[in-house]
């Protein structure tokens, strides 16, 4: 009897051991949390990136894991804040809830924005193209199916010279919804030969009346001979006036330059980077639940590096940045812009001294031809104890960083002054390498 209950106890036993077992072997291959143990399925609350719309947020998600390579683990953790800096170009689908597309302010970097099959008010669409090209005013917003069925609808002015210009710009005989529509995301463009023969007073009307009129966000007037003082009379709050450009603010935008949680103190030796790069729209940090971060620490991949890089040359006109398109991903187009191969820059790798300064090189090109390259060489080897043991392919950056102070390098536990290429960079390290480099190029 005693030997039967034995048996049945190891019976159990094995029952139970096998079945615990499977049960983790399952997990395993689901790779679902248990015991603390985080995984790639389950929720981590320190990643949780909060969304109005869960419906949104599921398609984000989605959106993310479709641009992974195809050989790529599919990722259905939360979406990181990384994954939310990265993304230029966000897709919404018809479970998207127009009452509560603010979700889309939580995209720093967004360039471009979809909607299909929706239902979004013309006011809707107007804030989130604000939003965008408060970003990049090349920013497009895609969303016609909202507006299909009013398309038709006249769109009047009281200045006749000002209809006369737009019909001329949409290439229209008559303004409605659907030709303010796509002026509204190219933005008006005003020329000189637009007022010939017509008085600074009337060009000014004309501007006022755009500037007043819902279906406009941007205005173009650098090649119109207009008094400054009485572009300076339209200043006001929700209007960013500047080289050439009137923008209307979007509602989240700051009447400020953007400032962040994590950089208050402008004692920091990479303040002045961040803040100088923010101001010219090259850097814009990330937002976590409301709150913008510049993350000066972080360690910065090489498809961040090489969007500062594009961005920068772009500002200064050396480059174009191409449109995002729906097949690309979001460094893509950065990428291409500078001529460089995700072969050569594995857009997740953290980037190095030594590759972001063959990277910067790319802004100093006018710049190199000042300069006595040998001169450059010899006091670049007198100033790094280890430059012998720095590549060559490198050697030609590091001179020309030295020789326009841009970097004076770092020093070892011996005291000694180092390149140190091999260390990753942060992304205050970066921003401070590209102000320097765009203040000695421009004086």
């Amino acid at each position: 009897m005693i030997q039967l209950q034995r048996k049945s106890v190891v019976k159990k036993g094995l029952v139970i051991s096998l079945f615990l077992i499977l049960v983790i072997t399952v997990m395993y291959m689901l790779d679902i949390e248990c015991l603390g143990v985080k995984s790639s399925v389950a929720y981590a609350s320190d990643k949780e990136i909060e969304f109005i719309d869960e419906e949104f947020k599921k398609s984000v998600i989605l959106q993310r894991n479709i641009d992974l390579p195809l050989d790529s683990e599919r990722v259905w953790e939360p979406l990181s804040q990384e994954d939310i800096n990265n993304m230029e170009f966000v897709v919404i689908h018809e479970d998207f809830n127009p009452d509560s597309y603010e979700d889309i302010y939580m995209f720093p970097n967004v360039r471009r924005f979809a909607s299909w099959d929706m239902d979004m008010t013309m006011q809707q669409i107007i804030e989130i193209d604000r939003y965008i090209k408060s970003i990049d005013i090349k920013g497009t917003v895609e969303c016609f199916e909202s507006i299909w069925s009013i398309r038709e609808k006249p769109v009047n002015f009281s200045n006749s010279l000002t209809e006369e210009i737009l019909k001329e710009l949409g290439g229209t005989e008559s303004l409605n919804i659907e030709t303010m529509y796509d002026l509204l995301f190219e933005g008006i463009k005003l020329k000189s030969s637009d007022f010939e023969g017509k008085s600074q007073e009337q060009m000014i009307n004309v501007i006022n009346e755009l500037i007043n009129n819902d279906y406009v966000n941007l205005i173009y007037y650098s090649e119109l001979d207009i008094d400054s003082s009485l572009i300076e009379k339209l200043k006001r709050s929700d209007l960013v006036i500047d080289n050439g450009i009137i923008r209307k603010k979007a509602k989240y935008e700051k009447e400020t330059y953007i400032s962040y949680i994590d950089l208050t103190d402008s004692t920091k030796w990479y303040y002045n980077g961040i803040m100088f790069l923010t101001k010219n729209k090259i850097m814009q940090g990330s937002i976590i639940n409301g709150n913008r971060y510049a993350n000066p620490e972080n360690e910065i991949t090489n498809a961040e590096a090489i969007t500062l890089v594009a961005k920068s040359l772009e500002k200064e006109g050396t480059v174009t940045i191409g449109d995002i398109r729906n097949d690309q991903k979001w460094y893509e187009q950065n990428y291409n812009a500078i001529e460089v191969t995700t072969d050569d820059y594995n857009p997740s790798q953290f980037i190095n001294r030594y590759e972001f300064t063959n990277l910067v090189k790319l802004l100093t090109e006018e710049k190199v031809k000042q300069i006595d390259m040998q001169v450059a060489y010899n006091n670049a080897e007198s100033k790094f104890k280890d430059w012998n043991q720095i590549p060559d392919a490198y050697k030609e950056g590091v001179a020309i960083l030295l020789d326009l102070k841009i970097t004076n390098g770092t020093v070892n536990k011996d005291g000694e002054i180092i390149y140190n290429g091999e260390a990753t960079l942060t992304r205050g390290m970066a921003a401070t390498f590209i102000q320097r480099l765009i203040q000695a190029i421009t004086g």
